[in-house]
Parts: structure tokens; sequence; C-alpha cells
């Protein structure tokens, strides 16, 4: 194996530790739904942009597409909505940690 990768992923193992042992497990829990969101909308975001003009295509309906396409949107709003909120726990969280009052 090359040696900058194996530096390189051993970089990696000692951020993840580190990261790990700085972080309450409210916070690693709060950080993984976090990341979550953010995959699920992505995820949600490609799907939609795939799923639409070819929903519109086969149906032969515009209408259609845009109903599907504002449903899509509609998911994805309320994801992020429930990931402000995550981001908000987060960060009042790290507030009360470190005792910042706001």
């Amino acid at each position: 194996m090359k040696p900058y990768v194996e530096s390189g992923r051993h970089a990696q193992e000692l951020l993840e530790q580190q990261q790990n042992s700085t972080y309450a497990p409210n916070e690693q829990r709060l950080i993984s739904n976090l990341r979550g969101f953010k995959q699920v909308i992505n995820l949600l975001g490609v799907t939609g942009i795939v799923l639409i003009p070819l929903i519109g295509v086969m149906t032969r309906s515009s209408f259609i597409a845009a109903v599907v396409a504002l449903n899509f949107l509609g998911i994805i709003v309320l994801l992020e909505m429930m990931e402000r909120r995550v981001k908000t726990a987060l960060t009042a969280l790290r507030d009360k940690r470190l005792g910042i009052e706001r």
C-alpha cells in the first residue's frame, strides 16, 4: 500500500478517536442524528431530481410531475426543520457544557 494512503488512514483514525473522546454521549447522539438528516436530505434531493422528470415523461403530465415535486419539496422542508431543531439542541448542549448563557 502507498505510504501516503496509510498515513491518511492513520490520521483519520486519530482524528476519530480524538473527536469521540471529546464529545459527551448526548453530543455524539445529536451529531449522528445531524449526519443522518443530512444524508437523507441529500438522498431525497438526488432521487427527486432523477424521478420527477421521469414521472413527467412516463405519465405525459406536467401536473403530476409538479405534484410529485411538491411532495418531495414538502418532505425535504420538514426534514430541514427537524435538522434545525437538532442543531439548536446541539448548540444549547455545547453552551451548557461550556457555561455560556444566551
